[in-house]
């Protein structure tokens, strides 16, 4: 990609890698959700001394997700991109950000999940400095220092486990588990891995910085961003639980469950009191964030599949919204809702579906993810967090009314001004909005199936002895 001459060519031989690895995963992905999971042992080197990587439920179902937004968003970029952005490098640390993606989601060691933890971060940053938005540069400084932090306590806290364990790999680290204390600085190591995760997922106290970066952003890598970057603290959350590291998990997912709550609200009023549709978003990334930390902090089977099944949603819920912000943005130029004004049916459609979606009313996806968390909430007995489920739904339909009056209700003062760009490049713009938009609609008319998955997953995170066997075959437990 970075030795192509002409970026014309370049733009569309990347969007065909995307479609190609999007290929390549829902073969991975039929594999593993049909025959179980497998384990790559990365130059024949036996587990736990060599790389593992090791695919079940959970990451095959992340895996293809990603892979399908990202394809999705690459396509939107063709149109959307300034001229600006659209260079070589754009492409080429698209590529690399998803291989940071699926490196996360498929290792089986939690060093080199540290390494694709980095690989995000350098690809993320040069990702948000190509913007043209004013404000990229210190959202890039606010977004780097904050996740270097994150990355130092997570590196800090894998130095005592390797210490203490001699072992980083995380079935080998299951096995010990299985036959007693792993390390005596255990505490300490969980503490310091679920700050990180915590940091890296958009949980308060540790959410102020993705609002304050991810808004000055290019609209395509903003998109990709809402979509993916803090549903990787939410999938290392989860393996942390799944992990299992003895009575740390009674310790902790009770700090885990009032952050969640915390999360849910503030993001949800940082929303409601916003100006700009990029900050709106934003902060219903951080409250959408908390009603998935509240689903891993319960730490059930049901909690995990309903966490699985939110993930599915809101991972195309959110990057719908953002690109359509983008579309009314490319023609207006500006984020304020008091300056957006709209009344394209089609927009309209683009924004209700993912709008309503969000907020959790029926027939679409949201309103099944929000139902799993508020049923395993009730059955666990959880009454303060199922009245935190049902407030934040309904503040979330406020502010996505708010949206709504500004920019598709009230009528102009000026002129809407005539689209920016080709009718092509446009509707390269509105394709992925309509496969994303009945992506929302299947999922929501008919949920039973993906469930079905999410607990078959659900189930498989939880089995330690399963990813004993598969990545450490012949162990003794």
């Amino acid at each position: 990609m970075a030795a192509m001459p002409r970026v014309r060519l370049a733009r569309y031989f990347s969007v065909a890698l995307s479609a190609g690895h999007l290929v390549l995963v829902s073969w991975v992905a039929f594999q593993v959700l049909g025959e179980g999971p497998v384990a790559l042992q990365v130059g024949a080197w036996r587990a736990p001394f060599g790389i593992s990587f090791y695919v079940d439920g959970l990451s095959a179902i992340m895996l293809w997700v990603s892979s399908f937004l990202a394809l999705g968003v690459h396509v939107y970029s063709l149109g959307a991109n300034h001229a600006e952005e659209d260079t070589g490098s754009f492409h080429v640390f698209y590529h690399f950000l998803m291989a940071g993606v699926c490196g996360a989601f498929a290792t089986s060691d939690l060093f080199n999940l540290f390494v694709w933890f980095e690989v995000l971060l350098i690809s993320s940053f040069a990702l948000l400095s190509n913007s043209t938005h004013r404000k990229a540069l210190s959202g890039s400084v606010v977004y780097v220092a904050i996740n270097l932090l994150g990355s130092a306590l997570f590196v800090l806290g894998l130095g005592l486990l390797y210490n203490s364990a001699g072992t980083l790999n995380i079935a080998d680290l299951m096995l010990l588990r299985s036959q007693g204390p792993v390390a005596p600085t255990l505490q300490i190591v969980s503490a310091l891995f679920l700050f990180a995760f915590a940091m890296k997922a958009g949980v308060v106290p540790l959410a102020q910085w993705l609002p304050s970066s991810y808004p000055a952003a290019g609209i395509s890598a903003l998109a990709l961003f809402a979509g993916l970057l803090t549903k990787v603290g939410i999938y290392t959350l989860m393996r942390f639980v799944g992990l299992g590291l003895g009575e740390t998990n009674a310790l902790f997912m009770p700090i885990l469950t009032v952050a969640s709550l915390a999360t849910m609200l503030i993001g949800v009023l940082g929303a409601a009191s916003s100006a700009g549709w990029r900050h709106i978003l934003s902060y219903h990334i951080v409250s959408q964030v908390g009603y998935m930390a509240l689903a891993v902090s319960m730490g059930t089977v049901g909690a995990m599949a309903a966490c699985i099944f939110y993930l599915a949603h809101h991972m195309v819920v959110k990057t719908s919204l953002f690109l359509v912000a983008g579309l009314i943005e490319k023609d207006s130029g500006v984020d304020q809702l008091k300056a957006l004004h709209r009344k394209e049916a089609l927009l309209v459609v683009f924004f209700a579906i993912p709008a309503l979606s969000l907020a959790g009313l029926p027939p679409f996806s949201g309103f099944w993810a929000k139902l799993l968390v508020l049923r395993e909430a009730l059955r666990l007995e959880w009454w303060t967090a199922a009245f935190f489920v049902l407030l934040v739904g309904l503040l979330t339909l406020f502010s996505m009314s708010k949206i709504w009056s500004e920019v598709f209700q009230k009528s102009a003062e000026t002129p809407v001004p005539a689209p920016r760009g080709t009718d092509a490049r446009v509707w390269l713009m509105k394709i992925p909005l309509v496969v994303f938009c009945a992506w929302i609609l299947l999922l929501g008319v008919f949920p039973a199936p993906f469930f079905r998955l999410a607990s078959l997953a659900a189930k498989q995170l939880m089995d330690n002895a399963q990813t004993i066997s598969i990545v450490l075959p012949g162990a003794s437990q």
